[in-house]
């Protein structure tokens, strides 16, 4: 159940804040509300202020103190990203109105027509905008409402509900001279109608300052003809006193007028505020609190609900039992989602249409599933694995039913073939009762372009259902996620859609759906503890990654798994301490289980199988039992691993519901199986695989002898990329590049990498498309740099050090001068990629994109259009992007010490300043003085301190930090500029006090919480 809260406030009319008077009202309604709403529901809880935030919207300073005196107090139970306003007549400037009466009364007097209005009001720094540029201006830059329009804009808070604030205060006269301005009132009508259309399907709310009397004749009959069929609730307020009841009764529910209590007019008034529940998008009640002045506190809102309790009950719609289909879906999609004997509750997902990493501007827009069902079109979504793809595919088809009846076909393309495309379509049809004419949309789930016959299993589809839409779901490595498809791995005709983590309100939805059964411990402390184990396990925030630790706190909240081995050790443990109502042997734990599965794994890696079934397993596990006298009942341990969801079934085949599962049980039998730990190095290339790599590391923190495997293929593999490339090793470009904060940049040209790459040994292909300035065909590029990687090998020194990286964050437990050449190799990797993108670069800028694998670079539509410039924002760009590769796989708290030693200690200049835009990111304890200690060694002038600053300035508009964290990283940003501009070395506190605080930029609370 998707449950929220609405407080709902109206008229504050903040001004002077006296204590025996306003300030009396406002301060015991914080009390009444903290009181009403629970911490723990904070991020379920939201705002709406329907006008008249303060009394004379004369100036910021206003707005500034409203801000700093009520929504501040606010945020307590509200996050900021919450709060949404609509401007009342008090709103406004006044003196505008005053300063040029005339020409204001003159357009509100003139008859005009609905479009010539809408017209006007759009023109910029027309006379009526200009009057509420104040209260704008705090919209934007204090609540930081990302699509704020002051004529009107909307808000979903969940995918089931909209609301529209809309601007009815345009014509006011902000109270000038007494005028009444009652019957005169227009609204911008095009924006309010684009929203009804695009919102098909969700509960909508319409929040305007006045009561509908108040309106013009024409926008008063615009509204009643929306209200009749597409609008649920009506908030307004300015009349100060309630009115609720149910009017324009349509053929399936009741529209809700509220008109809003003024939260304060006076303290002798009746002053009162609201609070609305919702419950999966559907009103549940409102509760009224209002002001009593003898008792001088905010009680029950009798006087606004006519009941005793302050409290207006609504009558829910029941779904029909009847309803075959929809209970179907239903039961398909919880049986996705049960994970571990344990079905989490559905935690509310977002798609973003560019990868994590880009940086265009439409990337602030997110879209839920009603987006979609809205806008039918063929859509790419795409994911890394384990992102929930499945489950999604599910909940798409789910609610298309639910919402309109839609039937959206769910199929699973995991190793199709023609002709089994054919049969599982044909089954999927009759399960349903489906005709093909029904369909208005397949969603086909693991669908690669790899898959043998994908082009011609499309076109049949495509032809067998001309008039549905598509939706594919795409698996891809976290790599590709960050830089984006290239035409490959893209489907001409669909919009690439980018399934996204979840937000910590996410987490927080499923710790208290599981802590409301196991008590794992008190709510706050284990998300906090939940979201910092993500990091520190630098796993991403899906919902299988948060049930996987939850499940493993089950077992010991306080000890700390601080790797996945460690964490799938728990997960094992706590599912065969309670692994159901079955009897099972004695001998069946999770110790026998990671013997005989690990084995078994074995015999998969070797036969190159995903795909078993039930007898199989049985015939390759018991006779390895009998053999090694082990008692252990074969058919109980698959039952254990089938009802947990570990194994699941296809298509009358066993498989592991993920393979990282198949990693796990390999690298365990690894550790005691030495002929097989040799196939997999020498065969398999393990090494090359950063998660068998992880997990074999994370056994016991003390695998030397893949360490020093790993030093060794990284030497050679390092030379023999740098000997192949040929690139100069003294060659640095950013020696040439001076500081470039809000400055010219200057220092390396087109001319002076052209002229590398010449000298290079990179194939001649690649050396003509650099020479030739008129080329940019993308195709034949792309082919080039293939070849170019392949040949080279830097797509496999990449992966090594990857896994490197993986296998020195785990062992914890090797000698210190293994730690020491593992991380030096590891830096050496890093230097190799970076003179090989160095060459790359002028392609990178010519054509917008390149790379395959793991050297992948896709240019943001943000980079300069000029080449020359374009070229040296590629260049600047690639120590950010560089710790962007790396960071979550080598960083560790525990290794800090170790990367310090590095960053001052290790001879290229480059290396040094990505190891210190690592700390930047991640904040390990003492990093503020271990990056003074850097800016100590770099100079004034010199790229390094410029880039430095910016990725300060970045971290602190967009990461989320604590308070401390917070500090650090403005008094770094200071220490940067103090010694760039004076010339200190080691820029002290006295001189760093002195730096103007205008140098820090504004934090977007909005999107940080």
């Amino acid at each position: 159940m998707n449950k929220i809260k609405i407080i709902h406030i109206s008229d504050i009319h903040f001004e002077k804040n006296e204590p025996e008077n306003q300030g009396l009202v406002i301060s015991s309604f914080f009390t009444d509300l903290y009181n009403k709403i629970d911490t723990k529901d904070r991020e379920n809880t939201y705002c709406i202020i329907s006008g008249d935030l303060v009394n004379k919207g004369n100036s910021d300073q206003i707005f500034n103190d409203f801000y700093d005196n009520f929504i501040i107090k606010l945020t307590k139970v509200v996050p900021i990203r919450n709060i949404y306003a609509s401007p009342g007549n008090h709103d406004l400037n006044r003196k505008i109105v005053q300063e040029n009466f005339d020409e204001h009364n003159k357009i509100v007097s003139k008859e005009i027509s609905e479009t010539e209005f809408n017209n006007f009001i759009k023109t910029e720094e027309n006379l009526i905008v200009k009057k509420f540029s104040y209260y704008a201006n705090f919209c934007r830059e204090k609540l930081h409402l990302p699509n704020f329009n002051l004529l009107g804009y909307y808000q979903n808070p969940i995918p089931e509900i909209s609301i529209y604030f809309l601007n009815c205060s345009l014509f006011c006269y902000g109270g000038f001279n007494g005028i009444e301005d009652k019957g005169l009132l227009k609204i911008e009508t095009s924006g309010l109608n684009s929203w009804i259309q695009e919102n098909s399907g969700r509960t909508k709310i319409l929040v305007m300052h006045h009561p509908l009397e108040h309106l013009s004749t024409f926008a008063k009959s615009e509204i009643k003809s929306m209200l009749i069929n597409d609008i649920d609730i009506l908030i307004s307020g300015h009349i100060h006193e309630q009115e609720l009841d149910h009017n324009y009764i349509s053929e399936n529910h009741g529209l809700i007028k509220l008109g809003s209590p003024q939260l304060f007019s006076d303290k002798t008034d009746l002053n009162g505020y609201s609070i609305l529940s919702f419950e999966d998008g559907k009103i549940d009640s409102i509760e009224y609190r209002q002001w009593v002045k003898r008792q001088r506190k905010f009680m029950s809102g009798q006087e606004f609900s006519s009941s005793e309790n302050g409290v207006r009950n609504f009558t829910k719609i029941e779904t029909s039992t009847q309803d075959i289909i929809l209970q179907k879906l239903h039961n398909k999609l919880q049986k996705s989602m049960k994970s571990y004997s344990i079905t989490p509750n559905w935690v509310e997902r977002t798609l973003k249409l560019n990868s994590p990493s880009s940086g265009k501007k439409k990337d602030l827009e997110s879209l839920d599933y009603i987006n979609l069902i809205n806008r039918p079109k063929n859509y790419q979504i795409i994911a890394a694995p384990q992102f929930g793809l499945t489950c999604y595919a599910k909940y798409l088809s789910l609610k298309a039913w639910e919402i309109k009846k839609e039937k959206w076909l769910y199929l699973d393309a995991n190793n199709w073939t023609y002709s089994k495309y054919h049969s599982d379509l044909d089954d999927a049809l009759t399960d349903f009762g489906y005709e093909l004419d029904s369909i208005s949309c397949l969603l086909l789930d693991n669908w690669q372009n790899t898959l043998k016959e994908s082009h011609k299993i499309l076109e049949n589809i495509k032809r067998k259902f001309p008039d549905s839409n598509i939706i594919i779901f795409s698996n891809f490595h976290d790599n590709i996620i960050l830089e984006g498809l290239d035409s490959e791995e893209s489907h001409e005709g669909f919009e690439q859609l980018y399934l996204c983590e979840l937000k910590r309100h996410g987490i927080r939805s499923i710790v208290r759906n599981l802590n409301i059964d196991n008590q794992i411990g008190e709510e706050n402390r284990v998300v906090d503890r939940l979201d910092v184990d993500l990091i520190d396990l630098n796993i991403h925030r899906t919902p299988i990654n948060c049930l996987q630790i939850l499940i493993a706190f089950l077992d010991n909240f306080e000890e700390r798994p601080i790797n996945r081995s460690k964490v799938f050790n728990h997960v094992l443990k706590v599912i065969f301490d309670n692994p159901g109502n079955l009897f099972y042997g004695n001998t069946l734990d999770e110790e026998n289980c990671r013997f005989i599965i690990g084995f078994f794994c074995e015999h998969l890696l070797t036969n190159n199988k995903d795909y078993f079934t039930e007898s199989q397993f049985h015939d390759i596990c018991a006779p390895f039992c009998k053999e090694n006298y082990n008692t252990t009942n074969t058919y109980d341990l698959l039952s254990v691993l089938k009802n947990n969801q570990i194994l699941v079934q296809l298509n009358g085949n066993l498989r592991f519901r993920f393979s990282y599962w198949i990693y796990y049980f390999a690298a365990l039998r690894m550790k005691i199986s030495q002929s097989f730990s040799e196939y997999m190095f020498k065969k398999k290339h393990s090494l090359y695989f950063p998660e068998i790599i992880e997990f074999y590391t994370g056994i016991d923190g003390a695998r030397e002898d893949v360490a020093r495997m790993l030093i060794k293929d990284l030497d050679t593999l390092s030379k023999t990329v740098h000997a192949k490339v040929g690139v100069n090793e003294d060659y640095n470009p950013f020696e040439d590049i001076k500081w470039s904060l809000n400055e010219t940049k200057i220092g390396v040209t087109q001319e002076q990498l052209i002229e590398n790459v010449q000298n290079s040994k990179l194939p001649d292909e690649i050396k003509d498309v650099v020479a030739d300035k008129n080329y940019n065909t993308v195709k034949p590029y792309s082919q080039t740099l293939n070849n170019f990687l392949e040949e080279y090998e830097v797509k496999n020194l990449m992966d090594l050090t990857k896994s490197a990286s993986r296998a020195l964050r785990n062992s914890e437990f090797i000698s210190s001068k293994l730690k020491e050449d593992l991380i030096e190799k590891i830096f050496s990797g890093w230097q190799e990629t970076m003179r090989v993108l160095f060459l790359i670069a002028p392609m990178l800028a010519k054509n917008g994109f390149g790379g395959v694998g793991g050297a992948r670079f896709k240019l943001t539509e943000d980079f300069p259009k000029e080449y020359n410039e374009c070229l040296k924002t590629v260049i600047t760009s690639m120590p950010y992007n560089l710790n962007l590769w790396y960071k979550d796989d080598i960083f560790s708290d525990k290794l800090i010490l170790l990367i310090r030693k590095y960053m001052l200690e290790f001879p290229d200049p480059n290396i040094q300043h990505i190891i210190a835009l690592l700390e930047c990111s991640t904040h390990p304890k003492g990093w503020k003085d271990s990056i003074l200690n850097y800016i100590e060694q770099i100079d004034k002038n010199s790229f390094y301190l410029g880039d430095l600053c910016q990725n300060l300035i970045n971290n602190y508009s967009s990461l989320f930090m604590n308070g401390s964290e917070l500090r650090d990283t403005e008094y770094l940003i200071k220490a940067c500029w103090a010694k760039h501009h004076t010339g200190s070395p080691k820029p002290g506190f006295d001189t760093v006090s002195k730096v103007s605080d205008n140098i820090i930029p504004t934090r977007n609370l909005k999107d940080l919480e």
